[in-house]
């Protein structure tokens, strides 16, 4: 009956206008059904409700995302072989050589290296070089946290880092001490990781938890503490302080130490020749 009376409003419209052919644009229409244009345009519900509160329009959207699925289901595809989550589960707990993943995993080196080619390919491993040799750890990656995270609850292992929550807190705070020992060394995460040894990404959690800042930046302070430290107590020239604080460069030595303090090491050191 509504279509009726629509098509009964079209033809008077059509009668007394003028021209030959009337051309109805969308906002007309949606005036003559009588319902608001953006809730045409954008409402979205599914032909059955059941009486189920959901955000259909926003599901819906989600679901059209046919690039971003196909990528969840490429992930999965390669954690379809067991030996390869074996290789990525150990990975997530150690930094190993292709032999060494052999002979945990009880697989040839060919097998392994196979394995191994599929999770560097998907983003899920990486690598680091130690003169000849090369080391596989799993990336720093979110997926890859979410991957560890969901075979140890199907497992039902808890993770060593839990388990010896102790343990992991002691190590972090040796990586501490290491690090302000060595202000005036290039340290990288993976080289930490190595050798003490823990996760990469557990390091940079619990460092975050313990001492309320990135790696980077709680060592960058520390540097720039050593730094006024030298200026003010010794003589060494500017290129050396950067040097002896972990910085090659003079020029960004002097541009983290003015961001850190408002002015450069050479006026610093000139306010304190003035006060003294």
């Amino acid at each position: 009956m509504r279509l009726k009376r629509i098509k009964k409003q079209l033809n008077r419209t059509k009668k007394s206008s003028p021209c030959k052919k009337k051309i109805y644009d969308i906002s007309t229409l949606v005036q003559l059904i009588k319902l608001p244009y953006n809730q045409i345009m954008t409402e979205w519900k599914p032909p059955h409700k059941h009486g189920k509160k959901t955000n259909a329009q926003e599901l819906k959207k989600t679901l059209s995302k046919n690039a971003k699925f196909e990528n969840v289901a490429q992930i999965f595809k390669i954690l379809d072989d067991p030996k390869r989550i074996k290789i990525f589960y150990l990975l997530c707990h150690a930094n190993e050589c292709v032999s060494d993943i052999a002979a945990y995993t009880q697989l040839s080196a060919s097998s392994v290296s196979h394995h191994l080619q599929v999770l560097r390919y998907a983003d899920l491993v990486q690598t680091t070089r130690d003169g000849k040799e090369i080391f596989y750890r799993v990336s720093d990656s979110t997926v890859a946290s979410l991957i560890h995270e969901t075979i140890e609850k199907v497992l039902n292992v808890p993770c060593s880092d839990e388990r010896e929550n102790a343990d992991t807190e002691e190590i972090v705070h040796r990586v501490h001490e290491y690090l302000t020992n060595n202000l005036d060394k290039k340290i990288t995460i993976e080289y930490l990781a190595k050798k003490f040894p823990i996760n990469a990404t557990t390091l940079k959690k619990e460092f975050r938890h313990l001492y309320g800042d990135s790696i980077a930046a709680h060592i960058r302070s520390h540097r720039m503490e050593k730094a006024k430290e030298l200026l003010e107590s010794t003589q060494m020239n500017i290129a050396e302080v950067s040097r002896k604080t972990g910085y090659e460069s003079q020029s960004r030595f002097t541009s983290i130490f003015r961001r850190e303090y408002g002015v450069t090491p050479l006026e610093f050191r000139k306010k304190i020749s003035i006060h003294s």
